[in-house]
This record gives structure tokens, sequence and C-alpha cells, in this order.
């Protein structure tokens, strides 16, 4: 796959490295963070009032921009196809994180309570109390702890070619 990217890489074979997947992901975050800075820069520096010069060089941020890009990509499939057989874990991960986000935000309301912006009062109840509530997030939290040790784990002796 990488193979199929060099030409517009402009870069030899040479300079492909393998590296544990938990690298490629810290490698992957700083070219995110490299290419978001080079957005900044053409938003801010495009357009400007005539007269004034921009602080720097539009058109070779955006090839720079264009060229982390494309290396982006080329990480993204060696982590994905890295990543393969755990991606089972990953999704779970994914989808218990949901799971608290939304057991977080549900109310818990028992007994008596006046109802916004009125003078009357309602007896409420629940069918998952606060108590239990807790209970659900502190097990999602486990099997979080329990997944995110496998993915780690994997991570650190899987080794992948960028």
């Amino acid at each position: 796959m990488i193979a199929m990217l060099l030409p517009y890489l402009n870069i030899q074979r040479s300079n492909i490295m393998d590296m544990p997947l938990s690298k490629a992901l810290r490698h992957k975050k700083r070219l995110v963070e490299k290419i978001r800075a080079c957005t900044n820069l053409i938003e801010n520096n495009n357009t400007l009032i005539v007269g004034n010069d921009g602080d720097c060089d539009v058109t070779g941020e955006l090839a720079q921009r264009r060229e982390l890009s494309v290396k982006l990509v080329g990480v993204k499939i060696a982590i994905e196809n890295g990543s393969r057989p755990i991606r089972w874990q990953i999704l779970r991960l994914s989808e218990i994180k949901d799971e608290i986000t939304m057991l977080r935000g549900l109310k818990c309301v028992r007994g008596k309570s006046q109802v916004h912006f009125s003078t009357s009062v309602e007896e409420y109840d629940c069918v998952i109390s606060d108590a239990d509530r807790r209970a659900m997030i502190n097990n999602l939290e486990t099997e979080i702890d329990d997944l995110q040790e496998q993915v780690d784990s994997f991570n650190a002796r899987t080794i992948v070619t960028l």
C-alpha cells in the first residue's frame, strides 16, 4: 500500500521504516497537528489588506499541507492494516465510552419536585436509580480498562511499516 504512495511523497523506499503500532499512532497525531498548524496559517494569511505583507508563504504552506496529508494517508493505512486483529476491541471501546456519556447525562430523579417554570409539583420515579447508574458506569469503566490494556499491549508489540 505504502509503495503506491511513494511517487506522491517524493521519498525513496529507504526512508520507509518499521515501528511499533503505538509509535505510529503518535506519529499520526503529530502529522495531524502539523496539518492543523498549516491550515491555521493558510486561513489567517490568505486574505490581506492591500499593501500589507503576510506572515507566511500561503502557497508554500498549502503545498506543505498537501504533502503532510498524503503522508497521513499512508500512516492511517498502515495503522488500519496493523490494527485489524484488534478492531473489535477498538470499536467496543468507542461504544462503551458512548454508553458512559449517555448514562452520565441520564436523569435519575425520584420524589416530588416542582415542574420547571410552573407552580405545580409532580412526583417522579426513575427506572434506573442513581446508585444503579453509578454501578453501571463503574462496570463499564472496568471493561474499558481491560480492553485498553489489550489494545495497548497489542500496539506495543505489533510492528507496522511506514
